[in-house]
């Protein structure tokens, strides 16, 4: 909820640019960014939620054009860590991406230096350790100002994180 209010107060920051969103469950970030965004691919590792984000890329579309494809949306299969899935995805999207959203990340993965800022909505406060983490894959974390808040009983925030 907070990085979909997030992007919904800031679509200029979106405009026009490549995204990948890490973890996309039903595909609702990529669905509101699809408006604004070039090319926005959706991933999970789980084959049953990528049926259903597909369905609800069908169901975004108002063209007759049904394909996965629709708007610039595209789902892809991904398993953190799994170099063989990263390496297909950078193959067919080849020109990388501007960003990485994702939602609820708790571990922190550097990809490929193709990918120049890594946006990060955490749910949950984030600790020293994640920071220290971070820290030692050269990424540097920076609380976007006024997007602390609580969603539900959970504090959240939105952090922008760079590679060093």
């Amino acid at each position: 909820m907070l990085l979909n209010d997030y992007l919904s107060k800031n679509v200029e920051l979106l405009q026009g640019r490549s995204v990948i969103e890490l973890g996309s469950g039903v595909g609702i970030t990529g669905i509101l960014c699809s408006g604004f965004c070039h090319k926005f691919v959706l991933t999970d590792h789980n084959d049953e939620v990528l049926k259903i984000i597909n369905k609800n890329i069908k169901l975004h579309s108002c063209s007759e054009d049904t394909s996965p494809t629709s708007h610039g949306l595209v789902a892809e299969k991904l398993e953190w860590g799994n170099k063989d899935q990263i390496n297909e995805i950078l193959q067919k999207h080849p020109g990388g991406f501007d960003f990485i959203l994702g939602a609820d990340i708790y571990i922190l993965i550097v990809f490929n230096s193709t990918f120049v800022i890594l946006e990060l909505c955490i749910r949950y406060s984030m600790d020293s350790m994640i920071i220290t983490e971070a820290s030692k894959h050269q990424m540097h974390l920076k609380e976007v100002l006024g997007t602390r808040t609580i969603v539900g009983n959970l504090e959240g925030v939105i952090y922008e994180t760079t590679l060093e």
